[in-house]
């Protein structure tokens, strides 16, 4: 069961990321760096993880194999943690640009930012654990990049004028926090009552949140306006980038 789940999340996953990375490419990677870094090293890593993930949801599986299996995705999910925070911040920064308090709002994520995730990093942290303790600091993170989700999308929701693209990302990426949040919570539910049924349909839920998250950051960039080749052109003319 857990193998056919786990295919039916790679047959969601990957076409929707595909077309994510392929509609930024075509609103220009310059607009949106720090999410086309983020589904990029997303991309390649679910690509690397694959195999150890088919094997060890297989009938034949060692102890090898699942451990390789589970530094690989806590690593990989520690990375990622990391770069949806900054996307994150980088559009809180992006929407208070012009805000009276926009000074304060950057030292805030300036000095609070990194100060949380190096305190969770050290409360969390056991060497003699293995890869244990990632998945509670991968949780404060989710976390935390939830909340200035909120935050956002206060910002964007009383702005006067509406910026649509970005209200779309906000919105796809509290699809997935919520759904992030939501599947911990059932699977934990699954596992303290020992409950196959509640663990599948927490499963389903997941790859359905994710393609839901997907679908709207698809929608966002093919809704983009298209990059000019001017646009390209333009900054190295000048000699700076606008």
């Amino acid at each position: 069961m857990s193998l056919a789940l786990q295919i039916c999340h790679y047959l969601v996953w990957f076409p929707l990321a595909i077309l994510v990375l392929s509609a930024i490419l075509r609103c220009g990677v310059r607009r949106y760096p720090l999410i086309f870094t983020y589904m990029t090293v997303t991309f390649l890593l679910a690509v690397a993880e694959m195999p150890s993930s088919l094997s060890v949801r297989g009938s034949h599986r060692t102890d090898a194999q699942m451990a390789l299996h589970y530094t690989l995705y806590a690593v990989g999910q520690g990375l990622i943690h990391l770069l949806i925070f900054a996307v994150v911040v980088s559009f809180v920064l992006r929407t208070t640009e012009k805000s009276p308090i926009r000074h304060v709002i950057r030292t805030v994520l300036a000095i609070g930012g990194p100060l949380f995730i190096l305190i969770s990093f050290i409360v969390h942290y056991d060497g003699t654990a293995a890869m244990n303790w990632m998945p509670l600091w991968n949780r404060d993170l989710n976390f935390c990049a939830a909340i200035v989700d909120m935050v956002l999308w206060a910002f964007l929701l009383s702005s006067q004028k509406k910026d649509e693209t970005l209200l779309l990302l906000v919105g796809g990426m509290g699809i997935g926090f919520a759904g992030d949040a939501i599947t911990d919570a059932v699977r934990s539910i699954a596992i303290h009552y020992h409950t196959h049924a509640v663990w599948v349909s927490a499963w389903v839920f997941s790859i359905f949140a994710d393609g839901a998250s997907l679908y709207v950051w698809w929608q966002a960039f093919r809704r983009a306006p298209q990059a000019t080749p001017s646009a390209f052109v333009q900054p190295a003319v000048n000699g700076a980038a606008k």
